[in-house]
């Protein structure tokens, strides 16, 4: 079956919270959060779908600075259009369709997506049992923030 990246609509909301919870558990993050990344950013969230049902997500937004990357914090109150950073919010793979490459065909479209809008560079927030995924396509360990309640590393890819 061929893999079409498509834009992340609304309506596919139900179904990627329900993906969310599934794989990410207790970090999932909610509803209002991806209809706020939706909404503020669609030329940034992306879907696959296989047989009409969907596989894979991703969300992401241009920013000028680094910024504390908690868990559902808004797009629209960070994003900016022409910022030279981009931060990949999200990546999910449901469980059945993992290690076929759809995580990396996501994240393939937006690096070559960020390279030709010039921007500098991609960050993202990940548990350190998922870092190798993302070493493997050049992303590099900048930092680890240590919050007892919600630890995770930091990684990034310069453009």
């Amino acid at each position: 079956s061929s893999m079409e990246i498509e834009t992340l609509q609304l309506s596919d909301l139900y179904e990627v919270v329900k993906l969310e919870n599934l794989v990410f558990i207790e970090e999932a993050e909610t509803k209002e959060t991806y209809e706020d990344r939706v909404t503020t950013v669609p030329e940034g969230c992306f879907k696959i779908t296989t047989d009409g049902k969907l596989v894979a997500y991703m969300t992401s937004e241009s920013v000028d600075e680094y910024h504390p990357l908690t868990l559902n914090r808004k797009a629209s109150e960070f994003y900016e259009p022409f910022g030279k950073k981009v931060y990949l919010s999200s990546l999910c793979v449901a469980p059945e369709s993992q290690g076929k490459g759809l995580g990396g065909a996501l994240l393939k479209h937006l690096i070559a997506t960020a390279r030709r809008e010039n921007r500098e560079s991609i960050h993202l927030r990940t548990a350190r049992k998922a870092r190798h995924f993302y070493e493997k396509y050049g992303f590099q360990f900048i930092w680890h923030a240590d919050d007892p309640k919600d630890p995770y590393d930091v990684l990034e890819l310069k453009l």
